[in-house]
């Protein structure tokens, strides 16, 4: 099987930051309707990000969810995601 290891060093719109927040931001608030409409606390619940790369996402998501685990094959754009992080 052909996996995509260090596809951001293929492409770098994979890093691309603004539309990965907003990608994130609409999925925050479609997590936030579902989450009222069942008496759900976001900030309980535990994400799991399949494909995070450089964690752009993974960031904004932390800012709703206190659990976010982010998991990529892609180790250049982890090692990137890892520097922000610090």
């Amino acid at each position: 099987m052909n996996y995509q290891h260090n596809y951001s060093m293929i492409d770098p719109l994979m890093l691309e930051r603004d539309g990965r927040r907003i990608k994130a931001r609409k999925i925050v608030s479609i997590l936030q309707d579902y989450s009222r409409t069942h008496n759900i606390v976001l900030a309980k619940v535990r994400c799991l990000e399949l494909g995070c790369s450089a964690g752009g996402m993974s960031v904004e998501f932390a800012r709703y969810i206190d659990s976010v685990t982010a998991v990529d094959i892609d180790r250049h754009a982890l090692n990137l995601a890892m520097t922000k992080r610090r």
